[in-house]
């Protein structure tokens, strides 16, 4: 028994000490210069590099969010959830695809808005936009509740129920927008 366990911890020291060892010293498994051959027989593509040799990160984009086991469905926004309307607006968030809620369907983006944009403006195009799909002026839309740092306004149109808020984050003029639909 005592000769079983020698040959099996004997065994298990020599697997990790050629497990630890560096891509440099010469042992089972490919040599630092066979990394990425080896990368390309496993299936597992290499980081990519800049010219400097550190590795690169993607540029960040919009991010769509959905909770982890959540229901999500494809499907056509309205015309109004468009950020080509904004111009020179930048997307910090963006939701592609409808995440299921209690109410519905819903999805959100958050623009970045050209400076110098005020509350004002981003909530009169914001209502425009809105009130020209629902075939309607922006006085017949609800009024925004304005406070010292933004305005915000909610209201139901076409089968959506749509929630607008306008103010600055991070000292730039952003734009919140979301819709819920069942």
């Amino acid at each position: 028994m005592r000769r079983s366990f020698l040959i099996c911890l004997s065994a298990a020291l020599s697997i990790g000490a050629t497990a630890c060892q560096s891509p440099t010293q010469s042992g089972p498994g490919p040599a630092k210069s066979d990394a990425p051959a080896a990368a390309a027989d496993s299936g597992v593509e290499p980081r990519a590099t800049d010219p400097a040799g550190k590795a690169s990160t993607p540029e960040p984009g919009p991010q769509v969010s959905a909770e982890p086991g959540s229901e999500v469905r494809e499907g056509t926004p309205p015309a109004w959830y468009d950020e080509t309307i904004y111009a020179d607006s930048t997307v910090i968030r963006k939701d592609t695809a409808e995440t299921k809620l209690a109410g519905g369907y819903a999805s959100a983006m958050v623009l970045q808005l050209r400076a110098g944009t005020s509350s004002s403006e981003c909530m009169g195009q914001a209502l425009g936009e809105i009130a020209k799909e629902a075939g309607t002026t922006v006085d017949d839309l609800s009024t925004p509740e304005v406070s010292d740092d933004r305005q915000m306004a909610h209201g139901t149109n076409n089968g959506y129920d749509w929630t607008i808020v306008c103010g600055e984050a991070k000292g730039k003029p952003t734009l919140y927008l979301s819709y819920t639909r069942s």
